[in-house]
C-alpha cells in the first residue's frame, strides 16, 4: 500500500471508525508524530457509548505557514521541519491501536 503524500497547505484528516464498540465511556487520543520523531501535536475525543454498536471519530492536522516577513527572507512558505514523513499514533484507553504513516512534500 502507497503512503498517502499531501502538501503542507492541505490539511491531513484521520477518520476511526470502531464497527462494534461496547457500552461505556473510550477515550481515543491521536499524537502526530514530525519527521523528527518529536510529538507536533495531539488531540482527545471521548466517545459515551449507551449501546453496543458503531462509533466513527474525525481528526485533522493542519500547518501554520511561515509570517510574511519569514517567507520573504527565506523563501518558503513553509519551514523545513515540516516536511518528510509523519506518523498519526492511535491510542484508545490508553493502549496503542495503530500507527498511521503519510508525507508532507515540498510545494
Amino acid at each position: 500500500m502507497a503512503t498517502p503524500a499531501f502538501f503542507p497547505n492541505e490539511k491531513v484528516y484521520l477518520h476511526v471508525t470502531f464497527p462494534k464498540l461496547a457500552v461505556g465511556t473510550a477515550r481515543v487520543n491521536v499524537n502526530w508524530m514530525s519527521p523528527a520523531g518529536t510529538q507536533s501535536n495531539s488531540a482527545e475525543q471521548v466517545i459515551d457509548q449507551e449501546t453496543i454498536g458503531p462509533a466513527a471519530l474525525h481528526f485533522w492536522l493542519s500547518f501554520a505557514p511561515n509570517g510574511a516577513l519569514t517567507a520573504l527572507f527565506t523563501g518558503k512558505e513553509y519551514k523545513p521541519k515540516v516536511y518528510g514523513q509523519w506518523q498519526a499514533r492511535v491510542f484508545f484507553n490508553g493502549e496503542l491501536l495503530t500507527e498511521l504513516s503519510f508525507l508532507i512534500h515540498e510545494q
